[in-house]
């Protein structure tokens, strides 16, 4: 407390100092250097000076003795260190998502933007422009400004004065950084800041800087954040991003890869640097190729893959692989053969509630299920069915639907099993997705009637799982339980007869349907009533025209007893019509001598 209100008397004495003599160059010249070094203290100290109404007289002196170069220094130097002390952290996507911005407290960037600090500052750089030290801290002041007043900045000439002193100071590693941090501050979330900054030439500056200084992380991750948020501009602006540093179609996108293979272990550099592609790539085919050729993909994926638990790697990772997953052949083979399937199923494992990776990966799945067979394939390879049931299954989310897009194109696409195997192993409900559900009805149904062609069990009874799964009709169901109890039963018989030596007999003829010459099992149920044209007088059996037919259900029987009776099937079976026109003789079966003694065998009357 007593060091704190020491301070504070000091930054009092300065003050009332400046405000007593402002005509005095050397008075003002040392007060703002004195109010420049105690602004490097902590907070409380930025806070007094404020207080005090420092900014104002430093602001003042700035202004009167324009021509004092190192006034002009320490002022801007003072303006710098008032101004956020925190690191710039503005960042900007455009691709489905709202900005991100970190929570700044702009009470000591606004006391300057009021007393007119950017104005000072700008004026400075401008008329010093020959004057290194007024550069860098100039740079320095309006990147801190940035944090919170990033258009009092722009209005002020910010934008200029910044490219200008990176162009003129390429050597400058610290004016380097700070150009580099204004230009990612001033280029958040504003379309026409962002246009300000690429015509007045801030990327070439901000490429020449990532290109010349490899070995600057922070340098490199601020240039990254700038390339990320300029990418959201208009497709002139992407257009820039690309063909800067002198190399078309390339130049943006070769340093960001630069920074990311250099960087690997910078958690920041990589979301920047997979924002920054992910923009790029956004709907245009060249551009897609020029970030698959430069290596792209790898090094999304191997960001990725090292910083899998931080949810903003993966949620712009997942959406640089889904922009360049476009349906042509080599962008979608470059993201299988990187591994990008893996890379996505992954991230929806590893972060099941962000909204931003469970919409981007299905999505990403989607473009590569609507490829080639091969691409299908390794979406199915690479889990990512699994993922995409899980994602379905969040019933309300915002990538259910995707996820069920993307199964959908999977089951079309001749993966149909794979999807219904894990739906069913989930008990994931689909019946919300049409589409969906069609397909894979067709896909058990087919299953289970090969099933009860058969005679395994447990193929069956996990064919009438799969069909529960997705809601087969509930009387083939039940037609399938009844073969499963009529297989042991006919293995059964089919050991008795073996041990009488009879295992190879054919059945007789009048046990095989004519029709599909499958051997016959038995009656199935009839229909709950007969057709309206009928009436019943007394208990009756169906006309076999009306009995819904099986491999053996009875039918051959009933054509037998028609042929073999004169007047067809037995009086007290048959129907009477219900209009009495038809009991005239044209409408009885005449009598078929012939037909009395005729036997069917195979099929044919013999």
């Amino acid at each position: 407390m007593e060091g704190g209100a020491a301070e504070a008397e000091r930054v009092a004495a300065v003050v009332a100092a400046m405000l007593l003599d402002t005509e005095d160059a050397d008075t003002q010249r040392n007060g703002c250097r004195a109010l420049m070094n105690l602004s490097t203290g902590d907070a409380a100290c930025a806070q007094a000076i404020v207080d005090a109404g420092g900014v104002a007289a430093v602001v003042a002196a700035m202004e009167q003795h324009a021509e004092d170069a190192v006034l002009q220094r320490f002022g801007c130097g003072a303006v710098m260190n008032l101004s956020c002390a925190d690191e710039p952290v503005r960042m900007f996507l455009s691709t489905d998502f709202a900005c991100e911005q970190a929570v700044v407290d702009g009470a000591g960037e606004q006391a300057v933007v009021d007393a007119g600090g950017v104005a000072a500052v700008v004026a400075a750089m401008r008329q010093h422009a020959t004057d290194a030290e007024v550069q860098r801290y100039g740079c320095g002041a309006l990147r801190k400004l940035s944090c919170a007043c990033e258009q009092a900045v722009v209005d002020g000439g910010g934008v200029e004065a910044v490219v200008a002193a990176m162009e003129q100071y390429a050597a400058d590693a610290k004016l380097q950084r700070y150009g580099c941090g204004a230009l990612m501050n001033l280029s958040f979330s504003d379309e026409a800041r962002t246009q300000a900054i690429v015509s007045a030439g801030g990327v070439k500056a901000i490429v020449a800087a990532m290109s010349q200084r490899t070995a600057d992380a922070v340098l490199q991750r601020f240039g990254c954040g700038a390339l990320m948020n300029l990418s959201t501009g208009d497709a002139a602006c992407k257009q820039a991003i690309m063909d800067a540093g002198g190399v078309v179609d390339g130049g943006g996108v070769e340093a960001v890869v630069v920074a990311m293979e250099q960087y690997a272990a910078d958690a920041r550099l990589q979301h920047f640097g997979c924002g920054a592609l992910m923009n790029l790539s956004f709907n245009d085919a060249a551009r897609k190729q020029a970030i698959v050729g430069a290596g792209g993909v790898a090094v999304v994926v191997a960001a990725m893959r090292q910083h899998a638990t931080d949810a903003k790697v993966c949620r712009r990772g997942c959406g640089a692989l889904r922009n360049l997953s476009s349906c042509d052949a080599v962008c979608d083979q470059a993201v299988v053969d990187g591994g990008g399937v893996a890379a996505v199923v992954a991230a929806m494992v590893e972060h099941p509630t962000d909204a931003g990776v469970q919409l981007l990966g299905p999505q990403g799945l989607w473009k590569l299920a609507i490829g080639d067979a091969a691409c299908a394939q390794a979406v199915v390879d690479g889990g990512g069915v699994s993922a995409l049931v899980a994602a379905m299954g969040q019933l309300g989310a915002a990538g259910a639907e995707q996820a069920a897009k993307a199964l959908q194109k999977l089951a079309e696409n001749s993966k149909p099993t794979a999807v219904l195997e894990e739906v069913a192993r989930t008990e994931t409900d689909c019946s919300s997705w049409d589409g969906l559900q069609e397909v894979l009805h067709e896909c058990a149904l087919a299953r289970l009637q090969t099933a009860e062609e058969g005679a395994d069990v447990a193929a069956l009874e996990h064919a009438i799982t799969l069909a529960a799964a997705v809601q087969v009709d509930a009387r083939a169901l039940e037609h399938a339980r009844g073969r499963v109890r009529e297989i042991p039963a006919d293995a059964e018989r089919q050991v008795r007869l073996e041990s009488f030596g009879l295992g190879s007999l054919e059945p007789p003829n009048e046990f095989v349907c004519p029709i599909t010459l499958h051997k016959m099992r038995g009656a199935v149920p009839l229909p709950p009533s007969p057709p309206s044209h009928y009436t019943h007088e007394t208990p009756h059996t169906i006309p076999c025209s009306f009995v819904r037919h099986r491999p053996g259900d009875g039918v051959r029987w009933a054509l037998i007893r028609a042929f073999r009776h004169p007047h067809g099937a037995p009086q007290r079976q048959r129907l009477k019509p219900a209009h009495p026109q038809a009991a005239s003789a044209d409408f009885l079966p005449k009598p078929c001598p012939e037909a009395a003694h005729t036997r069917i065998r195979g099929g044919h009357a013999a």
